[in-house]
């Protein structure tokens, strides 16, 4: 007999593997289940690692293309 799902572990499984394919233009799914305090903590502890995973690769996005560049010189 299988359990009946939790809806906040189904939208976690859904979103992670969304985040996990890297920055996209697909919209995040949302979550529309039952809230307390800590599904609120959860998710917007997910949004802020979210958002610093994605602004350190672009940093290192943009170190890469400077690296590459043949014309780059290293700051001094």
């Amino acid at each position: 007999r299988m359990a009946t799902p939790d809806p906040f572990r189904s939208h976690l499984i859904a979103l992670l593997s969304v985040y996990s394919l890297g920055p996209s233009t697909a919209p995040l799914p949302k979550y529309n289940g039952p809230t307390d305090w800590q599904t609120d903590s959860i998710l917007r502890s997910l949004a802020q690692f979210s958002a610093r995973a994605h602004a350190a690769e672009n940093v290192a996005h943009g170190v890469n293309k400077q690296q590459h560049r043949p014309d780059s010189r290293p700051s001094t």
